[in-house]
């Protein structure tokens, strides 16, 4: 919820918070989940280090989660390794597809549209935005929804980056 507000160092602290509690609990698998949700925090603060250390922290359990996937993506994308980095992306929202989970498959979408447009792929990321967005929209995320909206309106309107 944080990170929707815009506060990600709140939503850090707030995951840091749960991840000493899952330790304490002796519950690895939610170490996992909430060491990878942690690194999206980390992307959006541009610490990009830090969440490839938690993601590596996590590989074993979660390398195949598309959440796993999207973290890394968003980094090797900032990186210039936009191929690969569109690979996972593409490979995480293929997984998420009909899933009944609709709110991270909106999440995933939106990760996509961020590495497709920094591999230069300005249509593709427009797309994966619109499609974000009419899920947003059937799940009732007004937030997500008007952040959807803004990012695909500066797509729309910039011109895409060059890939390196």
């Amino acid at each position: 919820m944080e990170l929707l507000a815009g506060d990600a160092e709140a939503a850090e602290r707030e995951l840091r918070d749960a991840i000493d509690v899952a330790t304490e609990m002796g519950a690895s698998y939610y170490v996992a989940l909430y060491r990878t949700r942690i690194a999206h925090v980390l992307v959006a603060q541009g610490r990009d280090e830090d969440a490839l250390a938690e993601l590596e922290q996590t590989r074993s359990v979660f390398a195949d989660a598309p959440k796993w996937k999207t973290a890394r993506a968003r980094v090797l994308a900032r990186r210039g390794q936009t191929a690969e980095a569109v690979s996972l992306a593409r490979d995480a929202a293929e997984l998420m597809a009909g899933n009944d989970d609709v709110t991270t498959h909106a999440e995933i979408l939106v990760d996509l549209a961020e590495v497709l447009h920094a591999h230069g792929e300005k249509a593709g990321a427009a797309d994966a935005l619109a499609e974000a967005l009419a899920l947003h929209e059937e799940k009732g995320n007004l937030l997500s929804v008007a952040q959807c909206r803004r990012r695909l309106a500066a797509i729309e309107a910039g011109p895409a980056p060059t890939s390196p």
